[in-house]
Parts: structure tokens; sequence; C-alpha cells
């Protein structure tokens, strides 16, 4: 919390209070929603270096629209600090863009507007980009308001948020749970970047410090991993004990036993196809800190490197690309062999290993890595002991399976 507060004080200067900007509701009455994935736990998790990287690194990015953002909040009466977090998560103060536009040339500048559903207007950078995307988001805010009259605003809020990220231009209701982003947690992000807790507000008093934790909450997004919800702080994965394939796996392979010589040989077939996407899987592992053989060894075990997809669907329809995230549960990222794609499933993989060492935190490193693996597939509650984690799993094998194909990319160069 000092830590917080101090870094809070040095950017106080930047900020205009949020008093001033009150028509749609105080953010800063708004309760701090709870964020199981670790995001507002960088400071913790990556320690005061990388936070002080972060701020050298972004500060100047950041300082750049801040007057465009407080001109904007005042022309639409909407808080600066909900335009700034939004800003700050799409497109990392415009630092994750490309000539303006993001990986698939669908949405465009600071607000990331979805070209989809509305014209370009303005440059990338521009005060029109800013005043167009804030326009839209307020509309779906009073119109879920109109639909929906006697919630809060912060209810208010956050279905509007929600359904800007998502890109629906017709909001049902706000009802059920944040359904945005790739964790379905869009909204409450942007809540919590753009949120003030009472001891920082009285810490800066006149300095307005709701827009100052929207920079705070942005550096923390940048730091190494930069991917939400990842640490990097993982175990090692030639460090994890594995029995290797089971039987029924190995069989299914062609082969007549199972153990870590069968999860090899699997692997080894799958290398060829697998090289085709090293490049990728190298870059996804540097940005969430899981190594890339443990990718590799994931997507060899989901689609034996795309060999058994059908326009990248597998299992039955429902599992989707190289690593078959399923669509019944998650918002579907990217191309089925894209960087996006490998992103989100990474992603959900660092959740599962996150969940697993909060559920078992005298489990090693290696431990949790291994638990992770088998939650990937069965989910968190399926993981109950360390012996019998797989219990449950596809084939009853699927992390000792993963790891032991993972130890092999390990040797080849992944």
């Amino acid at each position: 919390m000092m830590l917080i507060t101090l870094l809070v004080m040095t950017l106080a200067a930047l900020i205009e209070s949020s008093s001033n900007y009150r028509c749609y509701g105080d953010i800063t009455t708004f309760d701090t929603p709870v964020i199981t994935c670790g995001n507002v736990g960088y400071m913790t998790n990556c320690g005061v270096p990388a936070v002080e990287r972060a701020v050298k690194i972004n500060l100047s990015a950041l300082k750049r629209y801040r007057t465009q953002i407080v001109d904007v909040g005042k022309k639409l009466c909407v808080d600066p600090a909900i335009l700034g977090a939004m800003i700050c998560l799409d497109s990392g103060a415009g630092t994750r863009l490309r000539n303006g536009w993001n990986k698939d040339q669908t949405r465009f500048g600071l607000m990331q507007i979805d070209s989809r559903n509305y014209p370009v207007v303005g440059a990338w950078d521009s005060t029109e980009n800013i005043l167009q995307g804030g326009t839209i988001l307020r509309t779906y805010v009073t119109t879920l308001q109109n639909r929906r009259p006697g919630l809060t605003w912060q209810r208010y809020w956050r279905g509007g948020i929600c359904a800007y990220q998502a890109g629906i231009p017709s909001i049902l209701s706000y009802q059920g749970r944040d359904f945005c982003g790739t964790y379905g947690r869009y909204a409450d992000e942007v809540m919590v970047a753009a949120n003030t807790e009472e001891d920082q507000k009285r810490q800066a008093a006149m300095a307005g410090v709701s827009f100052a934790v929207v920079f705070l909450f942005c550096l923390l997004y940048r730091t190494e991993g930069n991917v939400p919800g990842c640490t990097g702080n993982y175990g090692k994965i030639m460090d994890v004990q594995t029995t290797g394939a089971g039987l029924r796996t190995a069989t299914a392979e062609g082969l007549k036993s199972g153990g870590t010589q069968s999860s090899g040989i699997i692997a080894e077939r799958d290398l060829k196809n697998m090289n085709k996407y090293k490049a990728k899987i190298l870059d996804v592992s540097k940005k969430t800190g899981i190594e890339a053989a443990v990718i590799a060894g994931i997507i060899s075990r989901e689609s034996h490197a795309g060999a058994v997809l059908k326009n990248g669907w597998g299992d039955g329809g429902n599992g989707f690309g190289l690593m078959q995230v399923d669509k019944r549960f998650h918002k579907l990222i990217g191309t089925w062999d894209s960087a996006d794609h490998m992103t989100q499933g990474t992603q959900i993989l660092c959740g599962m290993i996150n969940g697993v060492a909060k559920k078992f935190p005298r489990w090693t490193k290696a431990q949790q890595l291994k638990g992770g693996i088998s939650a990937y597939n069965a989910g968190l509650r399926n993981v109950q002991t360390y012996d019998g984690m797989d219990v449950g799993t596809t084939g009853n094998d699927y992390a000792n399976d993963v790891a032991a194909r993972a130890q092999f990319y390990k040797r080849n160069g992944y």
C-alpha cells in the first residue's frame, strides 16, 4: 500500500479532480471489483524493480494524451479516469498499435473503436478518436439506464464498458457475469483501473487520485511479461516429475506401451508441424513467462500442432485452434493458428497455475505448474491431490503426458 501511495503521489501532478465529472455517477464511490487473476497484484508478483522499469518505459506515452482525455471528459461529462483506463487496457496508450490498428486490423485508435460497427473518425491518436469512443461508451451506458431503470451507476458503467469491448451494438442487460475480454473480466479491470480507494483519495486530496490510478494500473499492465494474468513467476518444466503418457493415449497413437518414451515419440512426430509455429510460440512465451516448451507440449497434445484440426476446429466443434480453447467458456480470440490465439490459451493456463498456487501454496513451483497443466484440461476443481491430479482428465494422464512432451521440446530448442 505504501508503494502504491508513493506512486500515486508522484503522478498526482498530472491529474485533474474527478469531482467535476459526476453527471453519470461518482466513480470514487464505486466498489472495487474482485479480480482473481492477479492483475492488480503485479506490484507484489513482479516486485518494485519491475514497476520502476514500467514507469520509465511508459510514462512519456501516458503523459502525451492527458490533455486530450481531460478535454473529452469535460465535453461528455464522463470521468477521464474511465476513458484513460480503457485507452490503457485496449491499446497500451498506443504502444501496442500498428499504424493505429490492432493486429486483426478491426479496431482503430487509442479507444480501439470497432471499424466493423462504426466509421473511422480522425487520426488514431486524435481527440476525435477519443471523443468518438467516449460518445459510443456513454451511449451504451445511457441506453442501459433507459432499459433497466433503478440500477446503480456502477452497474450501468460495468454493463456499458462490457458492451463497448465486446462490440455489441445492442445492450440486452447488465445481468450475468462480465463476459467481456479474454477471461470475461474486462469491465471489472476497467473499473479497478478507474476506481480510487478512500485512503488513497485522502493522501492525494485535491490532486484527483482516480486518474493517477489509471496511470499506475497501465504501468503495471506493461511489466514483463505484459499479458494480463501471467506473472511470469512459474516453475521449470524440466523440474516436473512425470510418468508420461498412459496406455490409453499411447495405444490411440499406435504405440504398445505408455510412459515418457511414448510421449517423446508422439512429440517428435509433431515436431515438423510445431516448428512452423516456433517463432510465435517463443514470442508468446516471452510475453507470458510460460516456457515455450510447455506451450508446445499442450499444442502437441491438443491438436498435434494443428494436424488433426478441420478449419481450426476440434473436439466436436467446441475446441478452437492449436491450443483448443473451448468456445463454450471463452470468447475466442484470433485465428486458429495465430499468436493471439496462443496468447489466449496461455493466459488460460496462467490462470490455472495461479489458481493451483492459491489452492496449494505449499506445493513447489514445479508441482503447481503441473497442476495448472492438469487444470487446463479438466478445470481447477478437478485438481484435488498431487498424485491424483490426472484422475478425471482426458485419458487420466493429461498433465503427465503434456509434461513429458514439453520436456522433449525443451531438449529440442523450445
